[in-house]
């Protein structure tokens, strides 16, 4: 803003001096006009180079930005975003991306049902809610758990029998 207004007051400068050498004398030559015009290109001349020096001045070598987002807990890395950019804003917190939206705002869809549509399309995985599977396959599962033998159906397992899986292995007929 401060270079457009020193580029205004220049052009008023040199409309005054022209006006000024032009309302002097009603019958100008052209060799007065010719050095009016010399003068008022120099004038540009001087306020262009100006300018240019001004601009390479002002190019300063951006620095990576830190964000801080990396020390912070999830909690305030999400309080921080909502309270700056309300709901329905999609942020980046350890390589993930995560939605501003209170699970109270977020409508949630059975398989059966066809969804809505958003404002986004940021979703990693759109059958999954949490946009985290387990390495069984299940949004936000837990992985493969321990399932121990229970030979006699009192539902206590015999701990030197187990085996881990992501389902219910089959029954142990011995």
């Amino acid at each position: 803003m401060e270079k457009q207004m020193k580029a205004v007051w220049a052009i008023l400068a040199m409309l005054t001096l022209w006006v000024t050498f032009n309302s002097t004398k009603v019958n100008n030559t052209a060799s007065e006009q010719q050095k009016i015009d010399l003068l008022v290109a120099n004038m540009v001349d001087r306020l262009i180079s100006l300018e240019r020096v001004e601009e390479e001045q002002e190019i300063v070598p951006e620095e990576e930005p830190v964000s801080t987002f990396d020390t912070w807990s999830f909690e305030e890395t999400f309080s921080f975003n909502r309270d700056v950019h309300g709901k329905g804003y999609i942020f980046e917190w350890r390589g993930d991306e995560y939605t501003t939206d209170y699970l109270e705002e977020v409508q949630v869809f059975s398989s059966a049902v066809v969804g809505g549509w958003v404002l986004n399309g940021h979703d990693v995985d759109d059958w999954c809610a949490t946009n985290n599977r387990d390495i069984c396959g299940e949004c936000g599962g837990t992985g493969p758990v321990d399932w121990y033998a229970d030979r006699d159906g009192d539902g206590l397992g015999d701990a030197t029998t187990m085996t881990t899986s992501c389902a219910e292995p089959t029954a142990i007929n011995e």
